[in-house]
Order: C-alpha cells, then sequence, then structure tokens
C-alpha cells in the first residue's frame, strides 16, 4: 500500500492522505529514546512538505519502511 492517512490535529479534524511514491525524503527527530516528542518532515518530490508529530510521525516512519521493505532487528 503507497497511501497514508495521517490525521492534522491543527486543522479541526481534517486529514492529509500521502503518496509514499512521491517521497524523496523523510527527517526525522526525537526517535533516540529522548523524552521529546517524535517529529518527521516529510519532503515529495514535487518540492511539497508536511511536517508531522507523535503518532502521525510513528505511522508514516513505519510506512515508508514497509514500503521500502525494511525493517529494523
Amino acid at each position: 500500500m503507497t497511501l497514508v492517512r495521517v490525521e492534522e490535529t491543527d486543522s479541526g479534524g481534517g486529514f492529509t492522505i500521502l503518496n509514499l511514491q512521491m517521497v524523496a525524503r523523510v527527517k526525522c527527530a526525537g526517535f533516540d529514546g529522548s523524552q521529546q516528542e517524535h517529529r518527521a518532515t516529510v519532503v515529495f518530490s514535487d518540492g511539497g512538505m508536511v511536517e508531522l508529530v507523535g503518532m502521525d510521525a510513528d505511522r508514516v516512519l513505519n510506512a515508508m519502511e514497509d514500503f521500502a521493505d525494511y525493517h529494523q532487528t
């Protein structure tokens, strides 16, 4: 599956559908075990960008790993 739905917590209940095939880069922060909330910046090949936090960042990172068939051991 190449589509992932993420919630937009600041827009009053809306959501965004991300196409993983269009992702050019994902920059992650806070995944090092610190108390800080997980963050991910998703950059698309068309120049668009989405900032995600918390569970949405986790879901997109997990979906990208599944899409790439990459699993940490």
